[in-house]
């Protein structure tokens, strides 16, 4: 009977010692070492120059003041559940948190947003397959804070609607448009009032480009233009 009873928990035993090891090899693991590339965006109004840091590992070189942004730069900080924390350049103030899976071989932007309690990292993955001859794949992050401009935009190329209800601190869609304009229109969202549209000059849109356009300002509505490749 004692020999049984000393099986029984051996067997016992190695069923949970089975079950922690296959716990252990749940999806939410940490896998370190594969590269990413990552951009970064400071579009947080009036913040101060911020560093970013993935797992505590700071990601950019130099200091990044408000509109200024990196381009992609490769780490080994891949893995899920990353966590990533924007901090006062030369400070250990944090300034935003967010966590989030980090795919090897695959390109992502932080856009640093809001301030306050609403300060926010805004995390996209970029796709940066090449667009159709002659388009751009162009979107768009609404950061103004002036009063004059609704919570969400519609964005016009001329009389064509480009990009729907972009609400402020959001990012849209990546989205194929003809080459070559260097205007865009800002409505309010839903509105059919083309005479109250606000006209903002952008650099020349290159075919074949990728871009993020930042709508941003709190005296004065502006446009400014950022190259994915």
């Amino acid at each position: 009977m004692k020999k049984q009873n000393t099986l029984g928990k051996f067997l016992l035993f190695a069923a949970a010692g089975i079950t922690l090891g296959l716990s252990s090899c749940s999806d939410d693991d940490i896998s370190t070492g594969e590269s990413v590339n990552v951009k970064i965006v400071n579009a947080a109004e009036s913040s101060p120059a911020q560093d970013v840091f993935i797992e505590d590992v700071k990601v950019n070189s130099s200091a990044l003041g408000y509109l200024e942004s990196t381009d992609y730069i490769t780490t080994t900080n891949s893995g899920n559940n990353r966590k990533i924390e924007a901090r006062t350049s030369g400070s250990a103030d944090v300034f935003a948190t967010e966590e989030e899976d980090l795919k090897s071989n695959r390109n992502y932007t932080f856009f640093l947003t809001g301030t306050g309690s609403s300060a926010d990292i805004e995390v996209t993955e970029d796709d940066l397959s090449v667009p159709a001859s002659g388009k751009v794949k162009v979107r768009f992050v609404h950061v103004s804070s002036m009063s004059t401009v609704s919570e969400k935009v519609d964005i016009y190329s001329g009389n064509t609607k480009i990009a729907a209800g972009v609400e402020r601190g959001d990012v849209s869609r990546f989205q194929q448009i003809d080459g070559g304009i260097t205007t865009i229109g800002v409505l309010t969202a839903g509105s059919t009032d083309m005479s109250a549209i606000k006209s903002l000059s952008i650099q020349n849109l290159t075919a074949g480009k990728i871009y993020t356009i930042l709508i941003y300002g709190s005296t004065e509505v502006n446009a400014r233009v950022i190259s994915h490749n």
